[in-house]
C-alpha cells in the first residue's frame, strides 16, 4: 500500500554485504512510468553496493585502528605516571638490603609496592594487590598508595590504625566487590623487630639463616571487604643472614605451556 500511496513505477533493493553481515541497504525507485529498472540496472546497482560495502569497512577499520591508538597512547601514559608513583630507589640501612622489583603483566595493573623511612628512623615496606585488571585496578591501587602516603606524616605512625583508615576508605568510595590484598611491614634496625599486618595477602616467606622457612600467613581479610577492625598486628624478630621475600600472585599463579599453576 505505502508504494501504491508513493505512485512508486519501479525500484531496487540490494544489500550491502560483506563476510556474512549485512551493513545497510541500497536503495533507488523512481515514480516516472517511463523508467524501469532492469536486470542490468540491478547488477550496477550491486556492484556500487559492494563498493559501497567495502569502503563502509575500511572506514570503520580505521576509525578502529585510530581508536586503538589513542587508547595506547593513554595506556602508555598511565604506565608511565604509574611506573613513577613508585620508590626510585629504597632506603639504605646499615644491615639490611632492600630490593624491590615489578612488571606488569598488561601495561597497568593493580599491583603496587612501597618502601619509606619513617622520621624516627622506622622502615615502612608495603605490597598490594587490587582485585581485577587494567586501567580500574590501577586506579585503585594508585589510590591505596597515596593514603598511606599520607599517612606516613602521622606522629607515631600505626600499622593497624592506618590499614584501618584506608580501608574504610576504599570501602566508602568504591563498587562493591572492589577489595584489595596488602601486606604492610614496619621495620625498627634498632631492634631488629617487624611489626607486620597481613591483610588477606599471599603469605611472606621468611628465610631464616639456618635454611628453616616460615609462612607470614593472613592475620586478617582483605581491605575494603567490610567495615570493622579486621586485622591482628603480629611481630618477627631478625637475625643475621635472615630474609623475608614478599610477592604478589603473580608468582604462585604463574602457569607453564600446559596451563597448570
Amino acid at each position: 500500500q505505502s508504494i501504491i500511496r508513493s505512485n512508486i513505477k519501479s525500484a531496487m533493493a540490494v544489500p550491502l554485504y560483506d563476510e556474512g553481515q549485512v551493513l545497510g541497504i541500497l536503495y533507488a525507485d523512481t515514480t516516472n512510468p517511463v523508467h524501469h529498472y532492469t536486470e542490468d540496472y540491478l547488477r550496477i546497482t550491486a556492484t556500487f553496493a559492494n563498493i559501497l560495502a567495502a569502503k563502509m569497512i575500511n572506514n570503520n577499520l580505521l576509525n578502529e585502528k585510530r581508536a586503538k591508538e589513542i587508547l595506547e597512547s593513554e595506556l602508555a601514559t598511565a604506565s608511565q605516571i604509574q611506573e613513577q608513583l613508585l620508590p626510585r630507589e629504597s632506603p639504605r640501612i646499615e644491615g639490611y638490603s632492600l630490593d624491590a622489583f615489578q612488571i606488569q603483566c598488561r601495561q597497568v595493573g593493580g599491583d603496587l609496592y612501597d618502601v619509606a623511612q619513617l622520621s624516627d628512623g622506622r622502615i615502612i615496606f608495603m605490597l598490594a594487590d587490587v582485585s581485577g585488571k587494567g586501567m580500574g585496578a590501577a586506579l585503585l591501587a594508585s589510590d591505596i598508595l597515596a593514603s598511606f602516603r599520607i599517612l606516613y606524616n602521622v606522629r607515631d605512625f600505626d600499622l593497624l590504625d592506618a590499614t584501618c583508615r584506608v580501608s574504610r576508605q576504599l570501602l566508602a568510595f568504591t563498587r562493591p566487590g572492589d577489595f584489595a590484598t596488602l601486606f604492610i611491614g614496619l621495620l625498627n634496625p634498632d631492634t631488629n623487630s617487624l611489626q607486620y599486618i597481613n591483610a588477606g595477602h599471599n603469605p611472606p616467606l621468611v628465610m631464616r639463616n639456618d635454611c628453616k622457612v616460615e609462612y607470614l600467613q593472613a592475620s586478617g581479610i582483605p581491605m575494603g571487604v567490610m567495615d570493622f577492625d579486621a586485622w591482628k598486628e603480629e611481630s618477627i624478630d631478625f637475625l643475621a643472614g635472615d630474609s623475608i621475600f614478599i610477592f604478589s600472585d603473580g608468582i604462585p599463579e604463574a602457569v607453564n605451556s600446559r596451563d597448570e599453576q
